[in-house]
């Protein structure tokens, strides 16, 4: 498996961290412009609960449903742990108090824990799908950026600019393929330069969201295909 953590130290009170976990179905939404739906289809994320989570990720939309594991909870430390219904990815959100405040750990872990079907279903995942999709660093990044977020929620009361991304997206990964009129590609050139000097939050979104269809599906689906990736097969 491939797991991946990033921690923060908060200096709000651990009861505020709770609180947010408690209304997760809406903060969910509210902590990353990245965060589409949230879905608590028990109306909890008590163990057993079914949860359905879509957001941004790696530039393409991933949509997930799943089950909670496992909760644990009480008054100075919380644990939640998500598996997906096809088993191959799951969500840790741990909180602690601690003496300046609280502390988070976000852990994603991908891949299969059965003995062999694991070991046979992880090569397959690793080696071949994701072989030219999974990128983990863009995954890590997407990670402390929600730390970063969740920092500013509980500190400040600050929650990031929403961005329209699913127009935002079709509009990039149209006008940034070299199959496009010249003229689109340098009016959306002119756009991603200034999007990425109007605030840290922009220039993140077009350095790692913005790039032509080929590079966001992993192959060319135009007929005449400029050789940047390979068509599909």
């Amino acid at each position: 498996m491939v797991v991946l953590t990033e921690q923060i130290e908060i200096p709000a009170s651990y009861e505020k961290l709770k609180a947010w976990t408690a209304n997760f179905e809406e903060e969910f939404v509210k902590w990353s412009p990245y965060h589409i739906e949230c879905n608590l289809y028990n109306g909890n994320y008590h163990a057993g609960s079914k949860v359905r989570f879509r957001e941004i990720v790696m530039g393409l939309d991933y949509d997930v449903t799943g089950t909670i594991t496992e909760c644990e909870q009480d008054e100075n430390h919380f644990r939640i742990v998500f598996r997906s219904d096809k088993k191959t990815a799951f969500i840790t959100f741990e909180g602690k108090r601690t003496e300046t405040g609280c502390h988070f750990s976000h852990t994603e872990a991908f891949g299969m824990t059965t003995p062999v079907i694991g070991a046979i279903m992880n090569f397959l995942i690793f080696k071949v799908f994701f072989r030219k999709k999974a990128n983990w660093q863009l995954i890590r990044d997407d990670m402390i950026l929600d730390n970063r977020y969740l920092y500013d929620i509980l500190t400040e009361g600050k929650y990031p600019e929403r961005i329209p991304l699913d127009k935002l997206l079709a509009g990039a990964r149209q006008r940034m393929c070299s199959r496009a009129y010249h003229e689109y590609r340098a009016l959306f050139s002119d756009l991603c330069r200034e999007l990425s000097g109007y605030s840290e939050e922009w220039n993140y979104t077009v350095s790692h969201y913005f790039m032509p269809k080929c590079r966001a599906i992993g192959f060319c689906p135009e007929k005449h295909s400029c050789g940047r990736m390979p068509p599909r097969e």
